[in-house]
């Protein structure tokens, strides 16, 4: 059942009767979410020598405490209570006024496509207690909140948008032990742990990693350049990619750092094939490089991060020339099964083409409400090192040492030709 907060959003629980029905097609392939896995872990082998020695003593579940059910108790429910706190904006003259226009349509379709994962779960007769909170952009109202929820049970959060108020619902998170999804901000600067946050898109350090294995595997006789503005988040991408290159390639970077005008290539960089990783997203310093490149070498590959997709100047022969690679957290396969039934759902329900947000809303409310339901408030401990493949991308979670949360690491690596963007596989 969902209990909206002052909500006037177009989908309610009584409208989903029908829409049940018609995604009953598409349900079955997602309710392999919540089956249930069997572990085959490779007994102990048996010390021969243990039997005789006094001061071994034997192990049995009756003298051992696991750690991990300290942190993370076996809870299950009948039902659980999921909360949604997102910017929003239903008061109209509020969003109109305030120019909040940008961000209340992406919380808008974040939530609408998570509300058709409800749906699809409950065709496969799971059931969840939804709460919805509209946050504004008010600091005020998530201390607000936070007060409300303190006195409620409450098994997973997922939002809000607004990075100061993630690191508000990051700390209460900890201190009420509630499951935490941030749908993109990380609050890893925070400096306190948190063993029940998850992130479920990629850290900018990821980038260096991924592409860094894919390099070991492709790269062949190519000079490898790094070219970027002297940011520390720009370099702390780089210092990751050298971390995973093998010695031998990581020996041989060239690097460039420094304002667009100020990196030059010479004659002799053009004469070897050459790969340049680009990690910044100012689209003027993109544009400019591919100026200083255009036509002098033989091949060239320019690898570049997710926002590029959405630069406004965008000039298909110029990428094409480059051979552009990109790294992503988003790509959708409108060719699979699952993908094109969302799509005429979501069309049907709300009469628009769903967008990246959309997408992303539904993945994460399927994955971890399938979670709460399969392994019980606590699921983190039986996600760690999993890989779930959902339709915008895959969820690949692993448990932060350093913050105790658990972050998704999977990145895409697409490649621009023949006028489209396709997926390469390694």
């Amino acid at each position: 059942m969902i209990f909206p907060q002052n909500l006037r959003l177009p989908l309610s629980g009584s409208k989903f009767r029908l829409l049940v029905l018609m995604l009953l097609t598409f349900t079955f392939s997602s309710c392999f979410l919540f089956e249930k896995t069997e572990r085959a872990d490779k007994p102990a082998e048996e010390d021969p020598t243990a039997k005789d020695d006094p001061d071994v003593r034997e192990v049995t579940p009756d003298n051992v405490i696991d750690t991990l059910d300290l942190l993370y108790p076996r809870v299950m429910k009948n039902k659980y209570s999921i909360a949604m706190l997102l910017p929003l904006h239903l008061d109209w003259q509020e969003r109109e006024v305030g120019r909040n226009n940008a961000i209340s349509r992406i919380a808008s379709e974040y939530y609408w496509g998570a509300l058709l994962a409800l749906d699809t779960l409950k065709a496969c007769g799971i059931d969840f207690d939804l709460h919805v909170h509209d946050t504004k952009d008010d600091t005020l109202e998530i201390v607000k909140l936070l007060r409300q929820m303190s006195g409620k049970e409450t098994d997973l959060i997922i939002g809000p948008m607004i990075r100061n108020h993630v690191k508000m619902v990051y700390e209460f998170s900890a201190l009420k032990r509630i499951p935490f999804v941030s749908p993109f901000y990380d609050v890893a600067d925070s400096g306190s742990t948190n063993h029940y946050f998850l992130l479920s898109v990629p850290q900018q350090e990821d980038y260096g990693r991924v592409l860094g294995n894919y390099l070991n595997k492709t790269l062949f006789g190519q000079k490898l350049y790094i070219v970027r503005e002297p940011l520390l988040d720009q370099k702390a991408i780089a210092d990751k990619l050298r971390q995973h290159l093998d010695t031998a390639i990581a020996n041989n970077i060239v690097e460039k750092s420094g304002s667009i005008s100020n990196i030059k290539f010479s004659n002799e960089d053009f004469e070897e094939d050459m790969i340049i990783f680009v990690p910044t997203d100012d689209e003027l310093f993109v544009n400019s490089l591919f100026n200083k490149i255009a036509g002098r070498g033989n091949k060239i590959t320019v690898v570049g991060l997710n926002n590029w997709l959405s630069f406004q100047t965008f000039d298909p022969r110029v990428w094409s020339y480059g051979n552009v690679h990109i790294l992503t957290s988003f790509y959708v396969d409108y060719e699979d099964k699952n993908v094109v039934d969302f799509v005429l759902k979501y069309r049907e329900q709300y009469k628009q083409e769903p967008r990246d947000f959309a997408f992303r809303g539904y993945d994460d409310m399927l994955l971890y409400a399938s979670r709460l339901v399969q392994d019980g408030k606590y699921f983190q401990r039986y996600i760690d090192g999993q890989t779930f493949p959902l339709l915008h991308s895959k969820y690949q979670m692993e448990k932060d040492s350093a913050t105790g949360g658990y972050y998704n690491h999977y990145l895409h690596l697409l490649k621009y030709e023949d006028d489209e963007l396709t997926r390469v596989k390694f």
